[in-house]
């Protein structure tokens, strides 16, 4: 009987590694789009002033906006503080270090128009109307007014293939403001 299964667990292992082999590979290709490899640079521009008590601002097509100006659904970028200063901070242009990446899923307990059959029926019953897909840089630099962190994203329906910025899309958000840098 062992004998017999042999064959089948062979076939069934080789079948497997060759599944993870070409998954590894989406993986290293999804990556290469969406992840700034290791030793990649946010290069801020120029000065950017954070209003009191707010600790971010937000760019989308390269300008600096208040919140309620921001196109949710459109790619767009938060640099944000630790904390929330009760003054007026200004951030320096300078080089910050890209130290680590996370990409998020939120649900947005806005209640907004919903875009999308599935988000729609939510709104409608009181939930989540959209969910955030945002790519987190943490960033590493000198001075008391370093930024901390550059969050990525745009709300999308999570019924309808939804998807993490690439980098050119976060690039496009900055504009001028500010370069992503990759080796």
């Amino acid at each position: 009987m062992r004998a017999k299964l042999l064959p089948l667990a062979l076939a069934l292992t080789a079948t497997v590694a060759a599944a993870c082999a070409q998954a590894s590979g989406l993986e290293r290709r999804w990556q290469r789009l969406h992840t700034p490899p290791p030793g990649s640079v946010l290069v801020l521009n120029r000065a950017v002033e954070v209003p009191p008590g707010e600790g971010e601002v937000y760019v989308q097509d390269g300008r600096v906006l208040p919140y309620a100006d921001v196109d949710p659904f459109r790619p767009h970028c938060a640099l944000e503080l630790r904390g929330a200063p009760p003054v007026a901070v200004t951030v320096p242009p300078g080089r910050y270090r890209i130290v680590r990446v996370v990409h998020d899923e939120d649900p947005n307990l806005v209640r907004a128009p919903a875009r999308g059959p599935l988000l729609a029926g939510l709104w409608l019953a009181g939930g989540p109307s959209q969910w955030m897909y945002a790519t987190e840089l943490y960033l590493a630099g000198d001075g008391p007014n370093a930024p901390w962190r550059l969050r990525c994203g745009h709300w999308e329906d999570p019924s309808l293939d939804p998807r993490f910025l690439t980098l050119d899309e976060i690039r496009a958000a900055l504009g001028s403001l500010a370069t992503l840098e990759t080796p």
